[in-house]
């Protein structure tokens, strides 16, 4: 695996340091109706990792297997995750990192070759694919921040 995108899987979620402090009204808060809260972008993070792992082990045994977009808000589990206490969803999504980079850890070289498709991305190898996540991840821990902190 590549050791720069290991060191960004094992490090990015260090930005949750950032929320440390905060109130659950400030996690819980909307920006407007239809807008999530700091809370519910970091559940649709943390719900996300099992989700995603699906599709890496799919790849690791199918050929090119096809994925559709994901939609959070049809999604049961992400409901579940919404209805966690704040650290509760912190601490999920810790040890749902630690699942994710221990799966990876024991790949060989070439599996990070293994492709799978996306309807609006195309075909990707796993490593692109663990680029989107990392960036996908990024954007709501962001979002994330900003909402908690307004």
């Amino acid at each position: 695996m590549n050791p720069t995108l290991l060191s960004r899987l094992e490090t990015q979620l260090d930005a949750l340091e950032l929320f440390t402090g905060l109130s659950e009204e400030a996690f819980m808060q909307r920006p407007l109706p239809d807008k999530w809260s700091a809370h519910e972008n970091l559940a649709h993070i943390g719900q996300y990792h099992s989700v995603f792992l699906a599709r890496l082990k799919r790849m690791g045994e199918e050929d090119e297997p096809q994925f559709d977009r994901f939609k959070a808000d049809e999604d049961p589990d992400f409901l579940a995750w919404v209805a966690k206490e704040p650290s509760d969803v912190l601490f999920d999504l810790n040890k749902a990192r630690t699942e994710l980079i221990d799966y990876l850890k024991v790949q060989n070289e070439l599996y990070f070759y293994r492709c799978g498709k996306h309807r609006l991305y195309g075909t990707l190898t796993v490593a692109s694919w663990l680029e989107l996540f990392l960036l996908h991840e990024a954007h709501h821990l962001y979002i994330a921040l900003a909402r908690a902190k307004a």
